[in-house]
């Protein structure tokens, strides 16, 4: 807890989870099953399951050809496009479609947070990944513990706003890290 890249890495680490705590409370409650009805609710959250499960498997193929900050970016893309999307979008009758495709990018979007997370703890404190991972976990559940609990204190408007903060500060941590290692072993390995 003491290591500079450990403090940075926090919100990213917490945001990432306060993304999956608001999709599996809020988006399942205020935007499948309110709109389309509670037995929804199992396949659209199917559908976030498998594509993490197949993204995973394909950011695990590409991570040494595209280096971590591209995946990283393009996490934030998606999440920003589908916290914006929730911000603006009314669902209609025929939207049906649409919330298994935002299920479908919220779930690529956590799969690439997911392993590119625990790809930069790897790498980072390799010489002592037993600590950084029990802070990893730590910092996870808290975000989760957040999330479920704004999911009954404030309404969805307010929450997306939350993650988009967070998400900007985690951007920054995140960001600050990997300058950290660019300027310390001069071309970072895998950035």
């Amino acid at each position: 807890m003491r290591e500079p890249k450990q403090l940075l890495l926090i919100p990213i680490t917490m945001n990432c989870s306060m993304q999956e705590g608001f999709f599996f409370s809020d988006f399942t409650k205020s935007f499948v099953s309110c709109s389309y009805g509670l037995w929804n609710v199992g396949y659209v959250t199917m559908t976030y399951g498998v594509t993490t499960s197949l993204i995973s498997i394909v950011i695990g193929r590409l991570a040494k050809r595209v280096g971590r900050a591209v995946f990283f970016t393009l996490a934030m893309l998606l999440h920003y496009g589908l916290l914006f999307t929730l911000l603006f979008w009314q669902p209609t009758p025929d939207g049906l479609l649409i919330l298994y495709v935002l299920a479908g990018l919220w779930g690529a979007a956590v799969a690439i947070w997911t392993t590119e997370i625990n790809v930069l703890y790897g790498v980072l404190f390799h010489d002592s990944q037993e600590a950084a991972f029990s802070n990893y976990r730590l910092w996870r559940a808290i975000g989760f513990i957040l999330a479920y609990n704004f999911s009954v204190k404030l309404c969805v408007f307010i929450k997306l706003y939350i993650l988009m903060g967070t998400l900007a500060l985690s951007m920054l941590g995140y960001l600050t890290v990997e300058f950290m290692e660019r300027k310390y072993f001069g071309n970072a390995q895998n950035c």
